[in-house]
């Protein structure tokens, strides 16, 4: 039976017939295509007529499956939803009423309505308001999934599926750049977002091969707290597969904050030594970082070298371990696993060389009845060359705030990679997401200064520190308690020691002078004398 010869619309006679007179042509198709959707139909602005001065003063209105498909036959399967149906209505500006007013010029249909309209692409299209909340949406790093919930939660007659929240994501990006190239919209990002940035080009192509950067607002932070910087690069973020450098440094009350971010050609030391150098540059006369942490990457260490020859240098404590767990764990029971991690971190929080020989003698003692190979491989890879670079005996000369691995930097990398949510970013996009995270992070460092000034801890409760309260940090009041507790703890000591030696002073006169014999006492510190016995003899 031929679907063309039916009439799908008589009993529909009556839903466009209206003598609304309607304020606009908006508000009259609006109407229209409201009354279609009730009724399982989707209608279309199909054409419009314009006056001299180009004001809009009629349009038609079809159905989405007007119209015949002309397409030419291809390799891949095809179809078409039009059907020819010749449903029409007339919207025409009516100057006697000085409104809009719609007329049915043909009510029928020759296909049955949709019972729904999700496979329609004209019912499925976002509208102007929608369109809009998915770019505010966009701009707040927000997961395509969860704009089309918020989509559909602000209009439930909403019918648009996962592929329209991409396509407008798509459509907005095209119509933000139109006209520049992937570099020039990464530079309009930079420039429009205060960024301080430097590029390097291949001499014989001038393409751009690697870009350092730095918010404004991360300048600022760094220029207060230039004292540790932790450095790491990390990979699959973006479309061209440039290594990605961070670059994160600490608050006076322990908040990561982002310093600079570079994209590089190469993991080389040239590479990190130009990153390394546009960073002092921005420095501007200020105090150079204190100490530098990064992992065992020989290009950056040398870098860092060079550039900042002043900077005690630091291993990352987290990734030496995670080396030697990859290259020993599996000869360890699990018991001689974890007696072995406590032994090791033993030997790197010693407090003194000698202290460090003693602790390290009883781990190779240990080690060499079973674990011979472990010994070699903790003396050739790490100790020999390293040891000054994470144990404490050597790395506490340098104030380093605590800071021993690049575990931040690692946080600031999981913290972009779960915002991009891909790894084909371009590198404009990688730049709106690093402005939300700095953004963020001086939010949260604003917020710990403040609660450092207003809120007065109850185990600072010390006359000492009372001047001290709301002008510098809680974090820097905690170490001049800690301080005050290792003091106090030493004085005990000192008093035991002292009594404990005048005890046997005493104890050993007193043996003596039962055994007849006559021995010198020299007066020193905790000297007891008998109080029968002024001269100090038995």
């Amino acid at each position: 039976m031929s679907m063309g010869g039916n009439n799908f619309g008589d009993e529909y006679m009556c839903v466009y017939e209206t003598d609304q007179v309607f304020a606009g042509v908006d508000e009259l198709v609006d109407w229209a295509i409201a009354r279609g959707r009730e009724n399982g139909y989707v209608l279309v602005r199909r054409r419009s007529k314009t006056n001299a001065t180009g004001v809009v003063i009629k349009v038609w209105l079809k159905c989405d499956r007007g119209g015949v498909y002309h397409g030419e036959p291809k390799a891949r399967r095809t179809g078409s939803k039009k059907t020819g149906c010749e449903f029409e209505l007339i919207g025409r500006y009516e100057r006697s009423c000085g409104g809009w007013k719609l007329r049915v010029v043909n009510n029928e249909h020759n296909h049955l309505a949709a019972e729904q309209l999700g496979g329609h692409p004209y019912a499925m299209r976002l509208n102007e308001n929608e369109t809009r909340l998915v770019e505010q949406l966009s701009n707040q790093n927000m997961l395509p999934r969860d704009i089309l919930a918020a989509v559909k939660d602000q209009n439930p007659e909403n019918v648009s599926n996962l592929r329209n929240i991409y396509n407008a994501r798509r459509k907005l990006r095209i119509g933000q750049n139109t006209g520049e190239t992937p570099i020039q919209v990464l530079f309009s990002t930079l420039q429009r977002n205060n960024f301080i940035y430097q590029t390097q080009d291949d001499a014989s192509t001038d393409v751009v091969e690697q870009i350092f950067f730095i918010h404004q607002t991360s300048y600022n932070i760094w220029r207060a707290f230039p004292h540790v910087l932790l450095i790491d690069t990390t990979y699959k973020t973006n479309k061209y597969n440039m290594p990605f450098v961070q670059i994160v440094g600490v608050t006076s009350t322990h908040k990561t904050f982002s310093v600079a971010h570079a994209f590089i050609s190469k993991e080389r030391e040239e590479n990190f030594v130009w990153v390394l150098q546009n960073l002092k540059d921005t420095l501007q006369q200020c105090m150079e970082p204190r100490v530098i942490v990064t992992d065992r990457e020989l290009a950056l260490i040398n870098a860092c070298r060079r550039i900042f020859p002043s900077a005690a240098q630091l291993l990352c404590r987290w990734h030496i371990f995670e080396n030697i767990s990859k290259h020993c764990r599996p000869s360890f029971s699990q018991s001689d696993w974890q007696k072995f991690g406590y032994m090791w971190s033993v030997v790197i929080e010693s407090a003194t060389p000698d202290i460090y020989e003693y602790n390290y003698s009883r781990l190779h003692e240990w080690l060499w009845t079973s674990h011979q190979r472990v010994i070699g491989y903790l003396q050739v890879t790490w100790l020999q060359k390293y040891k000054e670079m994470f144990v404490s005996a050597w790395i506490d000369k340098n104030r380093n705030f605590g800071q021993r691995t690049t575990n931040r930097v690692e946080s600031q990398h999981s913290l972009l990679k779960k915002s991009l949510h891909a790894t084909n970013n371009t590198l404009d996009n990688i730049v709106g997401h690093v402005i939300q995270i700095v953004k963020s992070q001086a939010e949260a460092i604003n917020e710990s200064f403040e609660r450092s000034k207003i809120f007065r801890m109850a185990h600072h409760n010390d006359d000492q520190f009372e001047l001290l309260k709301g002008n510098i940090s809680h974090v820097a009041l905690d170490l001049l308690v800690g301080e005050k507790a290792k003091i106090q703890i030493v004085r005990d000591l000192s008093g035991r020691v002292d009594r404990l030696e005048g005890m046997m002073r005493w104890m050993t006169e007193r043996m003596a002078a039962s055994a007849g014999m006559d021995i010198p006492v020299f007066p020193g510190p905790g000297h007891h004398q008998d109080p029968q016995d002024p001269g100090g003899h038995a």
